[in-house]
């Protein structure tokens, strides 16, 4: 949890300028609400969307000065979280009801990635603003992102960050397993390997097929009706591997509860939230677009 020591490091004028760019209402409202929630030496710090830490009570001289000095790189990062959700993610879309609910109120968790350079894994939650602190358990997990503060396009729609991720995260799903649950039983396990393996074969095929799409997602240009044909088609596999894993999940969340693993069930419940928003990145944001780019 480094990424207020990290940010801090930033030099806003080497950052890539962000054109103006109108917002739907629903954007607007997570826009002028954004609330983030950064890390400083293992304690997480959230902010208000006016850079006020909001929890916990106790803050650091470091994490002060931060918000002091960088008011301007805070107001950089909402845009650029904003940019990115319009471009090249549907988990606002697909979340709306939840935000439009919560009075458009949405935290933005910032993880470092790998500990590579100006690279986050971004969390989205939404609350309402009565709950934020007091209730901060009953934040409604709606889904993640990638972003490299080196660019604000992302190479291959940003799909590659996603492939790669999903092994990652059945893995992290194991080590929730060994850790939380209390009835460690083979038909338990049976699901998670069964994930797992479809996961690899999603991750190999999606690697693969990477391979032979420009990186700047430019299928169009010529309008080569069978490369598109080629390419919706692995896209549709790809989703086709993600519904698989959807099923087993909606299958183990329903034997979980039964068994009442509450404290397990939630890290299951979050990884099927990124399933599905991924599947709907792929039908709306990809498979529908080279659809309709067909003639």
């Amino acid at each position: 949890m480094a990424e207020i020591k990290e940010l801090n490091k930033v030099n806003l004028d080497k950052l890539p300028k962000i054109k103006k760019f109108k917002m739907e209402t629903l954007y607007k409202g997570i826009h002028k609400n954004l609330h983030f929630e950064m890390g400083y030496k293992k304690i997480l710090y959230l902010f208000s969307p006016h850079y006020s830490v909001l929890s916990p009570d106790k803050i650091p001289s470091e994490v002060e000065d931060f918000l002091n000095k960088n008011g301007d790189l805070l107001d950089y990062l909402k845009l650029f979280l904003i940019k990115n959700l319009i471009s090249y993610s549907f988990l606002v879309e697909a979340h709306s009801y939840y935000i439009e609910q919560n009075d458009y109120n949405v935290i933005a968790r910032f993880r470092e990635k790998n500990g590579e350079s100006l690279k986050f894994e971004i969390k989205y939650y939404t609350n309402s603003q009565d709950h934020i602190v007091d209730f901060y358990e009953d934040k409604i997990y709606i889904g993640r992102d990638f972003i490299n503060l080196n660019s604000i396009k992302k190479k291959r729609c940003g799909l590659t960050e996603h492939i790669e991720s999903i092994p990652f995260e059945i893995n992290r799903l194991f080590e929730k397993a060994n850790d939380k649950l209390h009835d460690k039983s083979k038909n338990i396990f049976n699901y998670l390997d069964d994930i797992k393996n479809i996961g690899k074969e999603f991750h190999n095929r999606g690697i693969s097929f990477m391979e032979n799409i420009p990186e700047d997602f430019n299928i169009y240009a010529d309008n080569d009706s069978e490369v598109l044909c080629e390419v919706s088609r692995n896209m549709r596999i790809l989703k086709h591997r993600l519904l698989e894993i959807k099923e087993d999940l909606n299958e183990l969340i329903n034997l979980l509860r039964k068994k009442e693993e509450l404290d397990f069930v939630r890290y299951i419940v979050k990884f099927r939230t990124d399933i599905v928003n991924l599947i709907n990145f792929l039908n709306f944001k990809i498979i529908g677009r080279i659809v309709d780019s067909i003639e």
